[in-house]
């Protein structure tokens, strides 16, 4: 028996055909069939229409649509005028505000920090959050408190608070610096003062400052607080 020559064993030999039949008889044999999606309403490609709850071509309610549209994208932005290239800000504001961290100041950020602290606190009482996300809302907390306390120490700075948490070895450690080397009496000063120079004393001891910046922090800090004492008059 002579066996079939392969397609391309000689220079004679017939190529090889397609496998029409076998692709026509694998297709006929699958009674099944694909069910093709209908894109052509899953999605507006315009305007024109907005769907079957807002489902309307008319002109005003469009112009309503687009109008409510660009509202939202311009509240994104701060409304504040940078002082620097005379353009409006383009940072993010913060929430309940139309400005951001940097042109939020003063009085109006105290304000606007109040209603973020409920809100934050409110979010704090749900349990959904992780590890980080509770630690990132807890910080938050802290800076919005810290930041009051700074603007409440500017009108007195004989409230009691502290903006900074040590344990008992690092405070000690911090008093025993600012007697020592800064040679102040802790004891002599406004919890703001002392709040100051205890940043410094920190500052220094975990080598973030050196001794010359940390001396000139509690120097700013005493001159603050003896121009609060002679427009008080005030004794120590």
């Amino acid at each position: 028996m002579t066996p079939l020559p392969l397609a391309g064993a000689g220079p004679g030999a017939p190529d090889r055909a397609p496998p029409t039949r076998l692709a026509q008889h694998r297709r006929s044999s699958n009674p099944s069939q694909r069910h093709v999606r209908n894109t052509n309403n899953s999605m507006p490609r315009s305007g024109s229409y907005l769907g079957p709850s807002l489902g309307c071509r008319d002109p005003d309610h469009i112009a309503r649509w687009v109008a409510a549209m660009n509202a939202g994208k311009a509240k994104l932005h701060c409304t504040a005028i940078a002082k620097t290239t005379g353009a409006p800000c383009r940072k993010v504001p913060l929430k309940f505000a139309n400005k951001c961290s940097i042109h939020c100041r003063g009085a109006e950020r105290i304000k606007i920090d109040q209603l973020r602290l409920v809100w934050l606190q409110r979010k704090l009482r749900r349990r959904f959050f992780n590890i980080r996300e509770r630690g990132a809302l807890e910080a938050q907390i802290s800076k919005i408190q810290r930041r009051a306390l700074r603007w409440w120490w500017k009108i007195d700075p004989t409230l009691s608070g502290s903006t900074i948490a040590l344990k008992s070895h690092d405070l000690a450690r911090a008093c025993a610096w600012l007697r020592d080397v800064a040679r102040v009496e802790p004891d002599a000063l406004t919890p703001r003062a002392f709040d100051q120079c205890l940043w410094a004393a920190a500052l220094v001891l975990s080598r973030r400052y050196d001794d010359e910046t940390g001396l000139l922090k509690v120097k700013r800090a005493l001159q603050a607080e003896e121009l609060w004492r002679s427009k008080t008059g005030q004794t120590p």
